[in-house]
C-alpha cells in the first residue's frame, strides 16, 4: 500500500471531519497579543518536503498511502497540507502536516484559542499545553495532534499511528519552523547582497 494513493471516496466519513477541523475552525476567535517573530511561509514551502512518503512510513512503522480529495486529483494538491493514512479505510490512521498563514500573529492565536472547546469536545479529552515549541503549542490526545503557532504561522501536525506520537508531532513541527526560518535567512542574505 506504500505509494499509492487513496481518494476521498475511499475514506470514512469520520476521518474526513477530523481532516476537515482545522479549515473549519480557521475563521473563529478571541482577542490575544500579538508575539514578536515575525516567521512567515517563505514562497515555494511544500509540506510534502518536510513529510515525505518514507518518513510518514518511518514514523508510524506501517505502509502509508497518501490521501487525496477529488478536487485535488483535478487540479493537483495544494502545497500547505500533507496527509497519509497508516490504517485502512474502515479505520484509518492519520499521519498528516498542515501548514496555514495568517494575517498577523494575533490572527493565528485567536485561531488556537477559539478552536480549544471545540477539540476538546471532538476528542472528548482535556487539550494539554506543550511547553518549548513555537510562541504556544498544545496537543489534542484523542485526535493525536499537536497544534502549534509561531509568528504568522499556525501548523498541525497528526500523529494517530507509531509509538511516540507527541515526539514525532513535535519534529515535524520542529522541522518546519527550521525549513521556514532557513528560507526566511537565505531570502534576506540574497536581498542583503543585491542592495549591497
Amino acid at each position: 500500500m506504500q505509494g499509492k494513493t487513496m481518494t476521498s471516496k475511499s475514506l470514512a466519513r469520520p476521518s474526513a471531519l477530523v481532516l476537515l477541523l482545522p479549515l473549519l475552525l480557521g475563521a473563529c476567535g478571541t482577542s490575544r497579543p500579538e508575539t514578536a517573530t515575525g516567521l512567515t511561509i517563505p514562497a515555494g514551502f511544500n509540506a510534502c518536503a518536510i513529510l515525505p512518503p518514507e518518513r510518514a512510513h518511518a514514523i508510524s512503522g506501517q505502509a502509508v498511502a497518501g490521501i487525496t480529495s477529488t478536487l485535488e486529483d483535478e487540479r493537483g494538491r495544494g502545497a500547505l497540507y500533507c496527509p497519509y493514512n497508516a490504517g485502512t479505510i474502515e479505520r484509518p490512521q492519520i499521519i498528516g502536516l498542515e501548514v496555514r498563514p495568517g494575517l498577523s500573529a494575533e490572527v493565528i492565536a485567536e485561531r488556537m484559542e477559539a478552536a480549544r472547546p471545540y477539540l476538546e469536545r471532538l476528542s472528548k479529552k482535556r487539550i494539554a499545553k506543550v511547553e518549548g515549541i513555537g510562541d504556544e503549542a498544545y496537543w489534542v490526545p484523542g485526535m493525536q495532534q499537536l497544534h502549534c503557532r509561531k509568528g504568522r504561522v499556525q501548523i498541525i501536525a497528526t500523529v494517530q499511528a507509531g509509538a511516540q506520537p507527541l515526539d514525532d508531532a513535535k519534529r515535524l513541527v520542529e522541522d518546519s519552523f527550521a525549513a521556514m526560518e532557513k528560507a526566511a535567512a537565505a531570502e534576506a542574505q540574497k536581498k542583503g547582497k543585491a542592495g549591497a
